[in-house]
């Protein structure tokens, strides 16, 4: 990998929502770290997409891409999604339409359980009872 046109050395605090969301950088990655999932939604609320949630992640994967850079968002410091230089997009982002992400569905989902067990509950069963009325209707 070639050597990035620009490095950051970076150690601040934004506050969003009541919630310190903590970003650090250390030359070619810059780490976001959230300290709920609510917290990053409410980030992404703030930014402006102008052209519409594809495109502005497709600027910002080339933007960041161009200069060398990457951005890891991180949860309890376990990382959540990439974008950027080393970014390699997964399957679940291809499928959500978020394509230069590289998105770690698995560790969202458990982040997600834990921040709302209850939520999780529920979700589980009526996932249950979707597939069991799709195997009942479907089984001849």
């Amino acid at each position: 990998m070639n050597r990035p046109l620009v490095d950051i050395i970076a150690n601040l605090m934004i506050s969003v929502g009541g919630e310190d969301i903590h970003v650090t950088a250390d030359g070619p990655t810059v780490y976001i770290d959230l300290p709920s999932l609510e917290a990053g939604r409410a980030l992404t609320r703030m930014a402006p997409l102008q052209q519409g949630r594809e495109a502005s992640i497709r600027s910002a994967d080339d933007l960041l891409r161009a200069s060398g850079l990457t951005a890891v968002v991180r949860h309890q410091g376990r990382p959540l999604a990439k974008i950027g230089a080393s970014a390699v997009p997964s399957g679940s982002a291809r499928l959500l339409r978020l394509a230069p992400v590289e998105l770690h569905a698995a560790r969202i989902a458990s982040a997600a359980t834990r921040e709302r067990p209850l939520a999780a509950v529920g979700l589980v069963l009526t996932l249950t009872a979707l597939i069991g009325g799709l195997v009942y209707f479907l089984r001849d």
